[in-house]
């Protein structure tokens, strides 16, 4: 199972990525305007790191999936072994 961000989603990271970029750009932009460009720019770092994280945590779920199926597995191969 993997996770992937939907076509918003990606938008969403393009788009803010290209504001922060022009905010920068422009140096008679407003100390106001600079504080939301930062928080904006956060932000995307913060969503970015949720995604790797989830991503992470799916991989560690699978994993722990295919492990217990392993133990499932054993268990009714010793069972059919008892009998």
């Amino acid at each position: 199972m993997k996770i992937e961000l939907n076509e918003k989603a990606q938008n969403s990271f393009g788009s803010v990525r290209g504001v922060v970029k022009t905010v920068i750009k422009n140096a008679n932009v407003s100390e106001e305007l600079m504080k939301t460009a930062k928080l904006f720019a956060n932000l995307d770092v913060s969503m970015k790191s949720t995604h790797q994280s989830l991503e992470k945590l799916t991989i560690g779920i699978t994993q722990l999936r295919e492990r217990n199926n392993q133990i499932r597995f054993k268990e009714k191969i010793s069972v059919y072994n008892i009998k």
